[in-house]
């Protein structure tokens, strides 16, 4: 299968597989998603694994991670892309954070 390098690419099972997500009234993660956790974490030995709706959001949560841990800490400089989306940024600003931006 040749997949594109940008665009959405799906399959007819994809579509089914939707299609019967809906059909029991599942809009948002629910119990597919939940499966789909848990095998992800088996196939990658990853113990808690969670998806995000989005990458912005994962950005969020990727930044909010590093703080919790403590690798991170306000007034801390953090390198990211000049070239690229505003939720890149975001989170960096919201826990105080210093963005540096370096060119692709």
């Amino acid at each position: 299968m040749i997949v594109p390098a940008s665009g959405a690419v799906l399959l007819q099972q994809d579509k089914d597989a939707m299609h019967a997500a809906v059909d029991k009234g599942w809009l948002t993660a629910g119990p597919i998603n939940a499966e789909f956790e848990g095998r992800l974490g088996a196939f990658t030995g990853v113990k808690n694994v969670r998806t995000c709706n989005s990458g912005s959001s994962a950005n969020l949560l990727a930044v909010a991670a590093m703080v919790e841990a403590g690798r991170w800490k306000r007034g801390d400089h953090i390198l990211t892309v000049a070239a690229s989306f505003p939720t890149t940024v975001a989170p960096l600003l919201l826990y105080g954070l210093i963005p540096r931006f370096v060119d692709v």
